[in-house]
């Protein structure tokens, strides 16, 4: 059984919508925002912004809420 941060991260992985990226980079240009605004905006680095737009980060369910709240979308499966 796994404990700690590495059971963490697989329970956050698994809350986030698999198409995230796309989901993220289609509300955020829907809007007419930069990556480097988007992340003004929740308070982010625009590199986060970069590596979550091209999977190559998931979100935490922190970063996630942030992002639903500005970009009116849903990332975070119940």
């Amino acid at each position: 059984m796994k404990r700690g941060p590495d059971l963490e991260m697989d329970l956050d992985e698994d809350l986030i919508v698999p198409d995230y990226a796309s989901i993220i980079r289609r509300a955020r240009e829907s809007l007419g925002l930069t990556q480097e605004q988007l992340g003004r905006l929740i308070n982010e680095k625009p590199s986060v912004i970069r590596r979550i737009e091209s999977g190559a980060m998931v979100p935490t369910p922190v970063i996630a809420r942030k992002l639903e709240r500005a970009l009116k979308i849903r990332l975070i499966q119940e």
